[in-house]
């Protein structure tokens, strides 16, 4: 009995078959909800585990060429380096580039790391095991809010979400970039949380924390997670209720932004116009078609190539290889049918989403289907919309629902009519979780260049030379 409805739910009533096993339980219901909780806990912590081997399998013993070099050699100068607007050292002299992110908290836990003697890679991997843990625990916790009845689907969910294109080709080469993605589901958990009662302070102060944790490395991909939780304030509350959540909210985020913002005010004074200098919005657009944009594979740099190969080798495999185009656009197209049953909650704030997501994700496109106005906007892309032109950094918007979709969808099949017990509750328990580890599979098989290891492939090294 204990096995059964843990595999349900986790000892609260919240499937219709732990509803049919509590009913015959009598005065066991308390100790088996104990149980039932605490193998909930034991298994996220298992897969917990296995995320982690996930970014320890990358090239182990390596470091890999990811995000900036000093954070690795020398945390620590990188941090006082980080203090002044000119930097004497990188190419005989140059004003930072956001180089002030790198205070808080990239570069505190690698100084940490570093400083207790721990090798370079192995800081590495604990960084990449944090954001898979991160993502996958923050969809889990966010879909119980949400509604999703059952432990295994909140445990699909978050693996896609984890797992999600976006995470594959960018873990092992800008995981800073990953950092919002990552924080995103707890910027929403504090805001949704609220809608049930409580403090609305509190709840803005919480979600301002988890902005403050995203850093600001990247104001544009810090920002791109902000219209989810403006979509939900503006689709669940209602007259005073949402203006006072949405003023807290926008002070929290404003305090918790302020140590980065104002820096990036002082280098857009003296810094010469770079956004000039590089990728124009044609190539940052050209691949941001509807199916890769829906597929999470919107990134343009996973489709550069040079001679010794692609620049960024897992997210070559995702967009080069037939069978993992097809297994991600099957995920999607999971979420997409979760998203649109009836039975799913919040499916104005969800769809919504997505929506805006992808609009945003493909302005400008100017591939052989070119979007309504999108020369219009590939203009603004190149001008005053200048630092919007990676539209990429968007995805969050449509992976965060379609990740929760998947799992509404598992819930829904889990959840079908059960007329009568014995026999029958055994054969539709069965078939739950054939379906569940046939999505877990699907899931997983997306992500085939982590589960390979080559998210690092040519992309690591030893150690730096000692006469460097």
């Amino acid at each position: 009995m204990t096995t059964t409805s843990a595999w349900e739910g986790e000892g609260h009533g919240e499937s219709e078959h732990g509803n049919v096993l509590q009913e015959n339980s009598g005065s066991t219901q308390p100790s088996a909800g104990r149980d039932d909780r605490l193998i909930a806990r034991w298994r996220l912590a298992a897969i917990c585990a296995a995320l982690a081997a996930l970014a320890f399998i990358q090239d182990p013993g390596r470091i890999a060429a990811d995000t900036k070099m000093d954070l690795f050699s020398a945390p620590g100068e990188l941090m006082m380096r980080a203090l002044h607007l000119w930097e004497p050292l990188g190419f005989f002299g140059q004003l930072q580039n956001q180089g002030y992110g790198y205070l808080f908290p990239l570069g505190p836990f690698f100084w940490i790391g570093d400083t207790l003697g721990i090798p370079a890679w192995v800081i590495q991997r604990l960084w990449w095991a944090l954001l898979l843990i991160g993502a996958f625990l923050g969809i889990v916790r966010l879909a119980r809010l949400l509604g999703m009845t059952g432990f295994w689907p909140r445990v699909v969910a978050g693996l896609a979400f984890a797992l999600a294109p976006r995470m594959v080709t960018e873990l092992g080469v800008l995981s800073v970039e990953l950092m919002p993605y990552a924080l995103a589901p707890w910027v929403l958990i504090p805001l949704v949380s609220v809608a049930k009662g409580g403090s609305y302070r509190r709840a803005a102060a919480l979600s301002g924390v988890a902005v403050l944790f995203i850093g600001g490395v990247n104001a544009v991909a810090t920002a791109a997670v902000l219209p989810l939780g403006a979509w939900w304030i503006l689709t669940r509350f209602r007259g005073r209720a949402r203006l006072a959540l949405a003023g807290w909210w926008a002070l929290a985020i404003g305090a918790a932004s302020l140590w980065w913002a104002l820096p990036l005010l002082t280098l857009g004074r003296y810094s010469p116009p770079f956004l000039d200098w590089i990728e124009s919005a044609a190539v940052t657009t050209s691949i941001t078609s509807p199916d890769t944009v829906l597929r999470g594979t919107s990134h343009w740099v996973a489709y550069v190539s040079e001679p010794g190969g692609p620049v960024w080798p897992a997210g070559a495999t995702l967009v080069g290889t037939s069978l993992l185009i097809a297994i991600t656009g099957i995920v999607v197209a999971l979420g997409v049918c979760g998203l649109a049953l009836r039975s799913t909650p919040h499916r104005l704030f969800l769809v919504g989403a997505v929506l805006v997501g992808w609009v945003l994700v493909s302005l400008g496109h100017v591939g052989d289907w070119p979007g309504l106005g999108s020369e219009f906007m590939r203009g603004l892309l190149d001008g005053p919309l200048a630092p919007l032109r990676n539209t990429h950094k968007f995805d969050v918007l449509i992976r965060l629902p379609v990740s929760l979709g998947v799992g509404f969808l598992i819930a829904r099949i889990c959840a079908g009519n059960v007329q009568g017990a014995g026999s029958q509750l055994a054969s539709r328990l069965h078939v739950d979780r054939v379906v569940t580890l046939g999505v877990v599979g699907v899931v997983l098989l997306g992500a085939f260049p982590l589960l390979s290891g080559e998210a690092t492939r040519n992309r690591s090294y030893e150690q730096v030379p000692a006469y460097w």
